[in-house]
């Protein structure tokens, strides 16, 4: 009898001993995944990129055709950009190098 309670408390002494190693073996293991970044094609280098979206994570490889700031009218003229030179509204004149001051 006083070996079954020696052995009782042997096992309970290790299960404590275990649970927290356990729980926080799981809880490492859990990772999440950064937020992207958005970024744009940036074709003429003036700083803002055209077309859809692209969303990126901090392994990927960049380059310096990508920008952080969107909205180009123009991209294949340097000289035509949000805030000088693009269309206003819906006046898009897609790569042609027409100019309206904002």
């Amino acid at each position: 009898m006083n070996s079954t309670r020696s052995l009782v408390g042997i096992v309970i002494i290790l299960i404590a001993l275990l649970v927290p190693l356990i729980s926080n073996a799981s809880s490492a293991r859990v990772r999440v995944a950064p937020e992207p970044s958005v970024v744009y094609v940036d074709m003429d280098g003036d700083g803002y990129g055209a077309g859809g979206a692209i969303y990126i994570y901090p392994w990927s490889i960049r380059n310096s055709l990508m920008k952080s700031k969107g909205g180009d009218c123009d991209d294949s003229n340097y000289l035509i950009y949000p805030g000088h030179g693009c269309p206003l509204g819906d006046r898009t004149l897609g790569n042609r190098s027409a100019v309206f001051r904002d």
